[in-house]
């Protein structure tokens, strides 16, 4: 069982071809992890350790963005197919650094818009949103995930917007 004690989560950038995502077949992937003894969830567990997110690309969900903030590996999809091919395990690509197939881009730059690489596991979370208080509008899904994600990323987000900037002693994203 080559995916036995690891948990996976499945996210993907939806790219659609006459009404079905090209490339990536969440049911299929599933079932494969699954039948290699893996447990796949439908969102992050609480308990992150040996999690890891499989995707077709780098991408802007919020389970990509939470996998980085805390430190999960996210891995292409295409390396399911490469392990039960190869019976190969999660550890010994990692191990042999069969990086091509496995790890994917953090995302883009902001301000270079250069590819973020992703070229080892990540040591500790990161904390993106450190001493920011972050003012989100939106639908009540999105607030919910995003201040989740915030949080995470050691930020505070709030639900009202300061009248008084100068009671504001942090820096403020909106």
């Amino acid at each position: 069982e080559m995916f036995r004690d690891l948990k996976f989560v499945l996210t993907c950038e939806v790219e659609r071809s006459h009404d079905s995502l090209v490339g990536f077949r969440k049911e299929h992937y599933t079932k494969r992890l699954v039948a290699g003894g893996g447990i796949v969830y439908d969102e992050i567990p609480r308990d992150v350790k040996n999690t890891i997110l499989i995707s077709n690309e780098h991408c802007q969900t919020s389970k990509y963005f939470h996998a980085l903030l805390l430190g999960i590996p996210c891995v292409s999809h295409e390396w399911i197919e490469d392990c039960v091919n190869n019976n190969r395990t999660y550890e010994e690509c990692r191990i042999n650094r069969i990086q091509r197939t496995l790890y994917l881009h953090r995302g883009r730059d902001l301000v270079t818009e250069k590819v973020v690489r992703q070229d080892k596991d990540i040591k500790e979370p990161l904390k993106p949103f450190k001493r920011q208080i972050v003012y989100l509008q939106g639908s009540k899904k999105f607030k919910e995930s995003w201040t989740e994600l915030v949080e995470t990323g050691g930020g505070e987000a709030i639900k009202a917007w300061f009248r008084n900037t100068s009671e504001l002693s942090l820096p403020t994203i909106v």
